[in-house]
């Protein structure tokens, strides 16, 4: 696969985290895992590119976004139960979960917007007070490559990912 816009990314594999001297790696999806989660959640369509570029170079492991020791399918799937167990929530439109941010917030990418690099959205489901936050997703306002790029640099200069 042609990397053009992780190419930073693409070249930090590994990164040893300064406070444990742990030295943490990118693992990659294979081209046909790719595929399938495309069948599985995008009807069979391709993902964005700067997706499937995550997904190729860091689809299994990604120091920069926390996949709670999950496969990607099973990362989907928890977001998706997330929804679920509030019944009165849904997200219509296709979407891919690229990070989880705790134990019921996540951030993820819709995948019918038709771009290369989308806009990354946070969805709290399980907000405890509703009535204050009725909002339970929200745009960051960001493409996920520039996201990604904030992230690796953070990373890189000595601080969290989150």
């Amino acid at each position: 696969m042609d990397i053009r816009y992780l190419t930073q990314l693409n070249d930090n594999p590994t990164f040893t985290s300064p406070l444990s001297s742990n030295v943490l790696k990118l693992e990659p999806l294979t081209i046909d895992e790719i595929h399938a989660l495309e069948t599985t959640y995008n009807a069979g369509n391709a993902f964005p590119a700067v997706l499937r570029e995550l997904l190729y170079i860091a689809g299994k492991s990604c120091y920069l976004f926390d996949y709670i020791g999950k496969t990607q399918d099973g990362v989907q799937q928890w977001a998706r139960a997330r929804i679920l167990n509030d019944n009165d929530k849904e997200i219509p439109r296709p979407f891919y979960v690229i990070d989880v941010l705790g134990t019921t917030l996540f951030s993820f990418v819709y995948l019918d917007e038709n771009k290369d690099d989308p806009v990354v959205y946070e969805a709290l489901p399980e907000d405890e007070d509703e009535e204050a936050n009725p909002d339970w997703i929200r745009s960051l306002d960001t493409a996920l490559s520039t996201l990604i790029k904030d992230k690796l640099t953070s990373v890189l200069s000595g601080y969290g990912s989150h």
